[in-house]
């Protein structure tokens, strides 16, 4: 087929946008022809034979003037009987975030809603999203689940080359001692990803575990916006991104661990997170408001044994038998949607512990890539096709 596939051209190294380059990718190495420019004339659709649209990126691209492209571009490929699929990802912390007026912000979300409510219907990728879009009443019979892919070669070692000093290389780079125990965290801010609760576990484990370690990969300074953030802190006390990234930083400096607590501010090249999970030994993410959780399908494509909190869509992205899945204190559902654990440091420093048992064992790590790359290999795209499929034939 020739498809049309419009994306967010994200190159770096985690975001919504990338789910979109690499459905693209994949859908080329099964064999379709992919068609990336997206200003495309309704005359110009129909003389190149374009068979499908995929809208991909985040829901944040229905609330401004991309929105208003996409609608356009969708009317005209339902005029012309082209099937085009929405298949954004939404983890319900996109509405509105940054519009500090409520009646705004209400007005900004029942637009997307509005806008999901007029498609046949739409992919999600993964179950979590079809529970959050049926607390705003979007039936489910106008959803269709589509998972992610992944490019399980980039990430897998036996499927691509990889040079170990490139890691030992980031290890200097940054500053961090070579020799020890090492989790990690991605996320554009270190507590969107459930970081404070991390840190505050590294606390407690400092006499147990005298080599552990927490870097904390995030967007650098000057990309967070000043205005509100969009995790879950950032929502319910009006703290920007950057109010949230300092008090993280404040509270390693408070707990007496900073030097054991190392913040990686930059944006990685796609092809240079392989480099970053490699310095770890397993991957950390309690998150308080999560979708699918990119990184945490890449660093188990890397081997790593995983730590999170049960709910989201943990279950359905986390390794059975090598992720570790602690239970929050308390949850609870707020207007947007979330179901926000309450963290507690204490369950997940003993999950740390766990997971560097886990680690260690023959044979984990082999296992945990081969049921990441199984479940998300590029052959998986084969399910937007199907879904493309049906949206021509609810056409006729």
């Amino acid at each position: 087929m020739k498809l049309l596939c419009i994306d967010g051209r994200d190159v770096f190294g985690f975001g919504g946008a990338l789910r979109g380059r690499e459905l693209a990718f994949a859908l080329s190495q099964l064999g379709h022809e992919i068609v990336v420019e997206a200003n495309l004339s309704p005359a110009q659709l129909k003389e190149m034979k374009v068979q499908g649209v995929i809208e991909t990126g985040t829901w944040h691209l229905l609330q401004g003037g991309s929105g208003t492209e996409i609608v356009r571009r969708s009317r005209i490929c339902d005029s012309l009987g082209i099937p085009s699929v929405w298949w954004f990802g939404s983890n319900g912390s996109v509405w509105g975030v940054r519009v500090a007026n409520e009646q705004k912000r209400r007005e900004s979300e029942e637009g997307v809603l509005s806008l999901i409510r007029e498609r046949k219907f739409i992919g999600v990728i993964c179950p979590y999203s079809m529970d959050i879009y049926s607390r705003y009443n979007i039936p489910k019979e106008k959803m269709r689940l589509i998972p992610s892919v992944f490019d399980g070669d980039l990430f897998t070692p036996q499927r691509f080359p990889y040079d170990k000093h490139v890691t030992q290389r980031m290890f200097s780079a940054f500053g961090i001692p070579q020799t020890g125990y090492f989790i990690g965290t991605a996320g554009n801010t270190p507590n969107s990803k459930g970081g404070d609760f991390v840190i505050q576990a590294v606390k407690l484990l400092e006499k147990e575990m005298p080599d552990l370690h927490y870097i904390i990969l995030h967007s650098p300074d000057f990309l967070l916006t000043t205005e509100r953030a969009k995790s879950p802190d950032g929502l319910r006390e009006g703290l920007s991104e950057l109010d949230v990234l300092q008090r993280s930083k404040q509270l390693a400096q408070t707990l007496g661990i900073a030097q054991r607590v190392h913040f990686i501010g930059t944006r990685l090249l796609r092809t240079h997170m392989p480099s970053y999970y490699r310095m770890l030994n397993a991957y950390c993410s309690p998150s308080e408001a999560e979708n699918l959780g990119q990184p945490l399908v890449e660093s188990q494509l890397c081997g790593l044994p995983l730590l999170t909190y049960k709910g989201f869509s943990f279950d359905f992205v986390s390794c059975p038998t090598t992720a570790t899945q602690v239970e929050p204190d308390h949850t609870e559902t707020d207007d947007y949607g979330l179901v926000i654990p309450k963290g507690n440091p204490a369950l997940i420093a003993e999950g740390i512990k766990r997971q560097r048992e886990i680690g260690e064992t023959v044979g984990t790590r082999e296992a945990t890539r081969m049921w990441a790359y199984e479940k998300f290999h590029h052959h998986n795209a084969v399910k937007m096709i199907n879904a493309l499929a049906e949206y021509r034939e609810m056409m006729k």
